[in-house]
């Protein structure tokens, strides 16, 4: 006879809570493993130094080996999605998606793990004008908590640029942790273990057709640019004096001027987008001759508006970044008239003035413990050597989370309040 969803939570919490104890008496108690090795080591005195020394370090690298050993979870976790999710998952991952989801549609969570997350700061000295751009919340905005169980800071280094055969804009970067290196299991240290490498993206690099509006044809009634569809052609001209960037390859860039309100749009169709992954819109506008009204920008079902009477200069506005669902598929999913999601900019309530829009980039992340990260190129192009930091923290309060994202690299809902099921 199978077990009910409440028994299942409890034995799981039961289960986590020996990897929990586990890994305290490795870690942290007192006494503990490590420092008990370690006094070990230290009255070392006679000619077993040698022999003692191998199998203290086997038996330490068992113990760790035991943090890693998920067996103890996986039937557990299986039976848990079928019996209390109706899931017919197969795999752990799945399965947990799976859990996740039915927790959503019940408005079920368990304890977080409590994260803050830092700003991105641009070192001092960079040359190049890009920046890093993040998201913090998953599809249903909760906090992405799946992440390694040490976070700290983290640092995008420029590590190739054109010196080392990177085409402009297109500068290569590391992403990693910075601190002391995890040793093993017991001893996590400071920094998030690994990197990841991601080249900087410029808009030719994303998703959308003609996404710096180099190719146009036409004035007035005639006019149009490859790969948009216009609300009305005599609202808009193309601008080759002032512009973000150049598209790879030219000697003179363009960009799009609103002469008048009015919008522009491109159906995604069918345009396959990795689902694991947010996806972000990033626009870059510049008010001309004190445009007024609101400039917004679409992705699928989702928007994001600024008023122009307070800005200067070129600017991004941005959708799906921060603390913003509106970039997962699931979120901003729609058909416009068979076409798919659409890509729209739109200028509305405008009485005076014109506004250039440029180099729009739509493009999905890379992810590094946990978190997804898009890197893209400024008017200025990075050199080798810029870099951004910032630091994250988590009190890593509750314990199921923080074994289910240590040892499957996932999350379920959670809550900072009582949640439905009690923690390990």
């Amino acid at each position: 006879m199978g077990a009910s969803k409440t028994e299942l939570w409890t034995q799981l919490a039961n289960a986590i809570k020996i990897f929990d104890q586990t890994f305290l008496y490795g870690s942290s108690n007192s006494p503990n493993l490590a420092t008990l090795l370690d006094t070990l080591q230290q009255s070392y005195e006679g000619t077993h130094i040698s022999a003692t020394q191998s199998a203290a370090t086997s038996f330490r690298s068992s113990f760790s080996s035991l943090l890693t050993n998920s067996n103890l979870l996986q039937a557990m976790i299986l039976e848990l999605a079928r019996n209390g999710y109706n899931s017919i998952a197969t795999t752990i991952g799945a399965a947990l998606d799976d859990i996740y989801h039915g927790m959503v549609d019940a408005s079920e969570t368990v304890t977080e793990r409590n994260f803050t997350y830092g700003a991105i700061t641009p070192y001092v000295s960079n040359i190049g004008s890009g920046t890093v751009y993040t998201v913090t919340k998953d599809k249903s905005s909760h906090d992405l908590e799946s992440g390694q169980p040490v976070v700290g800071t983290i640092r995008v280094k420029i590590a190739t640029d054109r010196s080392g055969g990177r085409t402009l804009g297109n500068e290569e970067a590391l992403l990693y942790g910075v601190g002391t290196s995890k040793v093993d299991e017991i001893e996590l240290g400071t920094a998030a273990s690994g990197s990841v490498s991601m080249n900087a993206k410029r808009a030719v690099d994303g998703i959308l057709t003609n996404p710096s509006f180099e190719t146009v044809s036409g004035s007035g009634a005639t006019f149009a640019a490859t790969g948009w569809t216009l609300s009305a052609a005599t609202n808009f001209a193309s601008e080759t004096t002032t512009i973000f960037r150049k598209a790879p390859g030219l000697t003179t860039g363009k960009s799009l001027r609103f002469l008048d309100n009015g919008n522009i749009l491109q159906n995604l169709g069918s345009v396959s987008l990795d689902l694991t992954k947010p996806t972000f819109l990033i626009v870059r506008f510049y008010r001309e001759t004190a445009c007024d009204g609101n400039l917004t920008i679409r992705l699928g079902s989702q928007t994001e508006v600024v008023a122009l009477v307070a800005q200067s200069g070129w600017t991004d506005l941005t959708l799906g970044i921060g603390s913003s669902a509106k970039g997962w598929y699931d979120v901003f999913k729609e058909d416009n008239s068979g076409l798919g999601a659409r890509c729209q900019i739109s200028l509305a309530s405008r009485t005076v003035g014109t506004l250039l829009v440029d180099e729009i980039v739509l493009a999905q992340p890379i992810m590094f413990s946990g978190l997804h990260y898009l890197l893209v190129s400024g008017a200025t192009d990075f050199l080798k050597g810029d870099y951004f930091t910032f630091v994250d923290s988590a009190v890593n309060t509750g314990r199921i989370q923080y074994w289910l994202a240590r040892l499957f690299s996932k999350h379920l809902p959670h809550t900072s309040g009582a949640p439905t099921y009690p923690d390990a």
